[in-house]
């Protein structure tokens, strides 16, 4: 089913629901199904939209888009006041009336949420463990996956009403050892300075760490936020210079392309941390 008409005016980015960038399903009155990723909504509703006749341009004339679906396709169009989904190119638009599209199903949204949407998650989430405890067993008990056909014989899964319990232990807190400087000297770290080390450091405790002089390196990549489509994603790696205390570290950024998972810091660059412009702690 397709729909040819003039260009769409793109200030009109997206509707209230639904996302530029989302796929839907067409149908019509046949069996067959096209999936169109849309690009805009129209600026104007369906009713005052007109598309090149039979979809040809060959003589540029042109009906509305509503007896353009009701000859081509039999199908009367009951909510005209809408706006229609545009797909398709600039150069060639594709109209489709959203009362014969569907979205389609489980799209992932990678778009930045609004502060409603961020309050509703963090709600959500952010929850004391007792609380998210008693809503995973009503969840478990509600969806009764052991009485699941497709659960219990085609997967052949059972599942407990109860949690797992699983063994855990609590890790004692580091023990610092201060410098003759005390607690009350002001340090500046940015400058390289400090007033703790790591008690297990100097006392050679720390597994590996501490049978040979050892350099502890430290990397990750940062990302923009959804909806930014253009800054750069943004590299670090940091290592330690003090072995066998390993509290002081260096660190190095480099800016990269966007989305881009793997670092390009390579070991030319870690070779000249020496050389970084700051020291991190």
């Amino acid at each position: 089913m397709q729909v040819f008409g003039a260009k769409p005016d793109t200030k009109r980015s997206s509707s209230g629901i639904l996302r530029q960038g989302a796929r839907a399903e067409t149908s019509g009155n046949s069996k067959r199904t096209q999936t169109w990723k849309i690009t805009v909504c129209s600026n104007g509703d369906v009713q005052a939209l007109r598309t090149v006749k039979n979809g040809v341009s060959t003589t540029g004339e042109k009906m509305s888009v509503v007896e353009y679906f009701r000859q081509k396709y039999n199908i009367i169009l009951e909510y005209t006041f809408l706006p229609a989904l545009v797909a398709g190119s600039d150069a060639k638009p594709v109209y489709l009336p959203m009362e014969i599209c569907k979205i389609v199903e489980e799209q992932r949204y990678s778009k930045k949420l609004n502060e409603k949407q961020v309050s509703a998650l963090l709600k959500a989430t952010c929850q004391r463990p007792d609380v998210r405890e008693g809503s995973i067993k009503q969840m478990v008990h509600h969806n009764n996956y052991n009485n699941d056909k497709l659960v219990n014989e085609e997967f052949g899964i059972q599942v407990r009403a109860e949690l797992a319990s699983v063994d855990a232990r609590v890790l004692p807190p580091p023990r610092l050892k201060y410098h003759d400087t005390g607690k009350e000297t002001q340090v500046d770290p940015r400058v390289g300075g400090r007033n703790t080390v790591l008690m297990s450091a100097i006392e050679r405790r720390i597994p590996f760490v501490t049978d040979r002089p050892t350099i502890i390196f430290g990397a990750d990549v940062t990302h923009s936020q959804p909806g930014d489509d253009a800054s750069p994603s943004i590299a670090a790696v940091v290592a330690s210079m003090d072995w066998p205390e390993v509290t002081k570290y260096r660190g190095l950024v480099s800016a990269q392309g966007h989305k881009e998972e793997s670092s390009r810091i390579s070991i030319k660059h870690i070779r000249i941390l020496k050389r970084a412009p700051f020291i991190m702690e």
